[in-house]
């Protein structure tokens, strides 16, 4: 056997483990003829497809398409402008267009004559008029009837109507800037914000856009200068953000260094107390207290204990009309022992108090759950009478 022979031997063996059947010569030197056994289908294939298995019959390829495209409404008419496409005709419309063959088995593809003439009815009920195309063939580009301007869309926001003039957004956001004392300057973190600039401190800060419109914004570095402002006039030094409230601070009491979480408003009105002194004030000299409290013509007394006794009644948290008068003063040698006595006369008295709820609308901060009534007064200074450590 030469070599011509065994040469032709070895492509027959290639072929029938590939399931073809070798039939004959190619066009070209390294083309042969071939049948496919499954399908009886005939077709020249390269000699190295036919050795990496890497071939497909093109008939049965096209038939298979064909089946596709009658399903899908679709006549399979030519090959495409390259391998990924094919021409094809709408039976409903007539029309003719390349579609991928996966786009149709996915059922992702329509007829973009018919899409485009539906077009400009869509822009005109949406307020538009359609001027040409977009960036691809999902946008176009539409004037708005209404400002004139024009502005590429997407062709599904124009038929959901779910799309605005960005220039006119842009002009009205300049305008409620402008209206609320601050420039717009430029982009914010994400389409609803905005960076700017504010007339009165020249600082730059990035706000909502719907903040500005409710002109509800404030300047966080003017607000920081004045949270300091406010902590320094009252003994503290601000150190930082609150944890349980947006509304809270971290403090530096600036006499005895505790660190405490307050609230802004507290420490604006001075309505503020160490906790941990107050903590350890029970080891020191304190007082058991009656206070007359008067505001309009609402009076009741308030029963308490504590080491100054002007300091404790400012955090209470009193409108500015209040009158207070101190009624009795009793010291004790330690703020346990005034805070014993002060328990053992609630507890005897506890039926009488004033309802809290009542209460905390004189005592809006601290103090209403100890208060009774004004008739009460001369009892509760007998009480602290019996009470006398000295």
């Amino acid at each position: 056997m030469n070599r011509q022979q065994r040469t032709q031997e070895k492509h027959k063996a290639e072929a029938k483990a590939v399931g073809l059947t070798l039939i004959g010569p190619g066009k070209e030197a390294h083309y042969r003829i071939y049948q496919f056994r499954k399908c009886k289908h005939k077709q020249e294939i390269q000699l190295s497809s036919v050795r990496r298995d890497v071939f497909t019959c093109q008939q049965c390829l096209v038939d298979e398409l064909k089946a596709g495209a009658k399903v899908a409404g679709l006549i399979l008419i030519g090959p495409g402008r390259d391998s990924h496409l094919r021409t094809y005709r709408f039976k409903k419309c007539k029309h003719e267009q390349q579609i991928r063959p996966v786009d149709i088995r996915r059922n992702q593809f329509h007829c973009r004559q018919c899409f485009d003439k539906k077009l400009p009815s869509e822009a005109k009920a949406a307020g538009l008029r359609l001027i040409g195309p977009g960036r691809n063939h999902l946008s176009r580009l539409y004037r708005f009837n209404k400002c004139k301007h024009e502005q590429e869309i997407a062709v599904g926001s124009v038929r959901d109507n779910t799309f605005g003039c960005r220039e006119c957004f842009a002009n009205q956001l300049q305008t409620e800037a402008k209206a609320a004392g601050l420039t717009l300057i430029g982009a914010g973190r994400n389409r609803f914000y905005r960076m700017y600039r504010v007339h009165r401190c020249k600082h730059k800060q990035e706000f909502r856009t719907t903040e500005i419109r409710r002109n509800s914004f404030r300047c966080d570095q003017c607000l920081q200068k004045k949270l300091q402002a406010e902590a320094k006039a009252v003994g503290l030094t601000l150190i930082g953000p609150g944890k349980r409230s947006y509304q809270n601070r971290t403090y530096r009491f600036n006499k005895c260094r505790h660190e405490q979480e307050l609230g802004v408003s507290n420490v604006r009105r001075n309505y503020i107390v160490c906790h941990t002194c107050e903590e350890t004030s029970r080891d020191l000299p304190s007082n058991l207290y009656l206070l007359k409290i008067q505001v309009g013509s609402m009076k009741w007394v308030k029963l308490g204990y504590a080491k100054t006794v002007e300091e404790r009644a400012k955090t209470y948290g009193l409108p500015t009309n209040a009158k207070i008068m101190q009624v009795n003063l009793l010291p004790f040698d330690t703020g346990r022992a005034a805070h014993e006595a002060e328990s053992s006369i609630h507890k005897k008295y506890k039926s009488k108090r004033l309802s809290s709820r009542r209460m905390k609308k004189y005592h809006t901060v601290s103090g209403y759950e100890e208060c009774y009534p004004i008739e009460l007064m001369g009892k509760l200074s007998k009480e602290m009478k019996k009470l006398s450590p000295l």
